[in-house]
């Protein structure tokens, strides 16, 4: 990377990259994309301008785009991104990189600053912005510019995952579904006492059970360090007395037999063998990847569909929430505009289309009467599309649009496409319960950045390797406690906290507008 960063620098000081803006193209012409994708080999398809949605886009706006879709297959999308960028041969636009990659050469001019641009040209956008300034903040970098487009996320696009538990379970224990830690507690020891073959009432990951305690943690999922939000600022869940607390819960699970002796080294495969055959009832996974895979496998085996879904659970210091979702914008994806463009104008006018009503609707549904029609004033897919043996999620991105990475706003029905009623339910307990802790997408200067993954990589092994002790009784909540908490000094949490504070300040500022 760096020395593909390097050799852009040269082309900038030779002249051989131009300013946007310099001289005009005929509009007739095609805009030049950019993309990465690894399209599914029964298709056919090796390209967006094959897929319905961009066949509309050009029908519609008169805006048509010749493609360059590189594959994703270990990791070629980034070694063909840096290359391109070297080149200094580049696209009008670019699509399906990681935010941080575009900030990274939007700040050496090889992107355009776009915060203009959105004000001006691409209202639709800015309408979104306006009405939720945390994916303002978000997108906005340390420098003040902003540097792509992104893919925005509503509330409940972003809760995919929770907690699921055995309904017939509950009703062979005489147990409402729990709503608390300790009707949590309740339930797993009526269902060890009483189910016979309950072995690990509760497997997997207990780490999201901290979050009831109104602490930050680290789990697997779109959160990668233990900081949360409170009181204004942003504070370190394991140097928190609430934290003890919540570990002391899952060590009493744990020791008592109700928790997965081996959950850290977990399989998706073992859980699903792990309910299948009935040694456990309680689970924390993503409602479609988990909950309904599992209930369709029960379902299959003539077993009904016993899962069900809880809310956020409400901890003794009563708050209940949730850090395992997504951010407003998806961190993941987003889309920019190159700074050599001659047609700037014009790629604003492309991504103003796509943050359209229509123009979203068009790119994840495609055309009405034919891949989808409205019910109960609903788009809806229509049998072209569910009865696809490639299945819903498949087709759509293949046939019609990439659903998971174009920038755009990803719509709620869609997301509710791929869940089961019992999905859709968790989803919505989980955004109405959502508590408000955690961290939102910052923008972090390059120094900041090294600091923080430098600093990181030795917090996160530290909190690993010592919360598993504690959860499995090798270290106790004395004197190793202190210990522990003690040994954060020499790891320069100060300072990671500082950098995140500083950022946090202007992800404030820059929501405002």
């Amino acid at each position: 990377m760096k020395k593909s960063i390097f050799i852009l620098l040269v082309l900038f000081s030779t002249g051989i990259l131009f300013a946007a803006g310099s001289s005009q193209v005929s509009e007739a012409q095609p805009l030049r994309g950019w993309g990465a994708f690894t399209f599914h080999d029964a298709t056919g398809i090796t390209s967006y301008s094959q897929q319905i949605a961009w066949q509309e886009i050009a029908r519609i706006t008169g805006i048509e785009v010749d493609w360059t879709v590189v594959t994703t297959a270990a990791n070629n999308d980034r070694i063909q991104f840096g290359l391109v960028m070297a080149s200094g041969n580049l696209p009008d636009f670019f699509v399906d990189m990681p935010p941080l990659l575009f900030e990274e050469y939007g700040r050496r001019n090889a992107l355009l600053p776009l915060e203009n641009l959105i004000r001006t040209d691409i209202p639709n956008l800015n309408r979104f912005l306006t009405r939720d300034p945390e994916a303002r903040g978000a997108i906005t970098s340390e420098d003040g510019h902003i540097y792509f487009f992104p893919r925005l996320m509503p509330d409940e696009t972003r809760c995919y995952q929770g907690y699921y538990i055995r309904s017939d379970w509950l009703q062979q224990v005489g147990l409402p579904p729990p709503d608390t830690t300790d009707e949590l507690y309740t339930v797993l020891r009526a269902f060890q006492q009483q189910i016979p073959e309950a072995a690990k009432p509760f497997t997997g990951s207990p780490i999201p059970l901290i979050w009831s305690w109104g602490v930050g943690s680290r789990g697997n999922g779109n959160w990668t360090d233990d900081t949360f939000v409170e009181d204004g600022q942003i504070k370190f869940g394991p140097t928190d007395p609430r934290y003890r607390e919540a570990l002391m819960f899952i060590n009493r699970l744990f020791s008592e037999g109700l928790l997965d002796q081996e959950y850290a080294g977990i399989t998706t495969a073992q859980l699903t063998t792990n309910f299948l055959t009935n040694a456990s009832g309680t689970a924390w996974g993503s409602w479609s990847g988990f909950m309904d895979m599992l209930n369709n496998l029960y379902n299959r085996d003539g077993r009904g569909t016993p899962l069900r879904a809880l809310p956020p659970l409400r901890g003794p210091h009563g708050f209940r929430g949730t850090q395992g979702k997504h951010p407003a914008i998806d961190v993941s994806t987003g889309g920019a505009i190159a700074s050599t463009t001659r047609r700037a104008a014009d790629v604003a006018r492309l991504f103003n289309f796509t943050y359209s009503d229509d123009g979203i609707r068009t790119f994840y549904y495609g055309i009405e009467g034919d891949t989808f029609r409205f019910v109960n004033g609903v788009p809806t897919y229509s049998e072209r599309v569910t009865g696809s043996p490639l299945g819903i999620l498949t087709y759509v991105n293949n046939h019609i649009g990439f659903l998971g990475r174009f920038p755009t706003f990803y719509l709620t029905s869609v997301y509710h496409s791929i869940l089961s009623q019992e999905g859709i339910r968790g989803v919505q307990m989980t955004a109405e319960n959502r508590g408000g802790i955690k961290v939102p997408a910052l923008r972090f200067s390059e120094q900041e950045i090294f600091e923080v993954n430098s600093i990181l990589q030795d917090i996160n092994t530290y909190v690993d390797t010592n919360v598993a002790g504690f959860i499995n009784g090798s270290r106790n909540f004395g004197a190793d406690w202190n210990t522990f908490v003690a040994g954060f000094d020499r790891l320069r949490l100060n300072d990671l906290l500082r950098i995140y504070n500083t950022a946090y300040q202007r992800f404030l500022v820059a929501s405002r507008g």
